[in-house]
């Protein structure tokens, strides 16, 4: 198998899931903001400090936002195209990734990634974004769950697969080093507040509902 081949299967894979675990730590943090907002506790800035030294963006975050204002962090990580690490800048990767491996995919797998990319990047997705953010992050984590089962259910088990394995696990691993990491960084004013930030950490890692039964 050619490195190269390797390599783009490798960050392809890698890079859904990472924008898959944006899309859950963009959610659950715009939940918990709403929580605290309403019961009178802590503020937007104090919370995104956290997330964004955590995923490894808050430099690039300052110097573009010098003086941030509201939803400016949720924005920079989600659709900032000037962010490489961005969530539809992942996405985009992930695409330009697949197309340079076709042959080596399903044509199903490229159906769905390039269908999630063009979504992102259509009037639809932005104003989606803009009205029902919720939803929008759904869709990805959605699109990016069913990538993985068409993966699952359509190609070979050579080492291609190993290789789009390989990405897949590892940023799963690194990401929720990084969840626990924020939770670390986030002091609870009670124990109320604690549970509620301990639960955010299992929805970020899509583990909830596994945890509760």
């Amino acid at each position: 198998m050619l490195s190269r081949v390797a390599d783009h299967q490798y960050w392809m894979s890698r890079q859904i899931e990472r924008a898959e675990n944006l899309a859950r730590l963009v959610r659950v943090s715009e939940e918990i903001l709403l929580d605290d907002e309403t019961l009178g506790r802590g503020s937007a800035q104090e919370y995104w400090s956290p997330v964004l030294q955590a995923t490894a963006m808050e430099e690039s975050f300052r110097t573009l936002y010098p003086v941030p204002r509201q939803g400016d962090a949720a924005r920079f990580i989600t659709s900032d195209l000037r962010n490489p690490d961005s969530m539809i800048s992942c996405i985009r990767q992930a695409r330009e990734n697949a197309r340079s491996v076709r042959d080596k995919i399903s044509e199903e797998m490229w159906t769905e990634i390039n269908a999630l990319n063009m979504f992102v990047s259509s009037p639809e997705g932005i104003d989606m974004l803009d009205m029902a953010p919720q939803a929008f992050y759904e869709k990805v984590i959605s699109s990016s769950m069913l990538f993985d089962g068409i993966t699952e259910a359509t190609l070979t088990r050579d080492e291609g697969w190993n290789f789009l394995q390989l990405g897949r696990l590892l940023e799963r691993a690194d990401m929720t080093s990084r969840f626990l990491d924020i939770r670390s960084q986030t002091k609870a004013a009670d124990d109320a507040q604690e549970s509620l930030q301990w639960g955010a950490v299992l929805r970020a890692c899509g583990a909830h509902t596994g945890y509760r039964r």
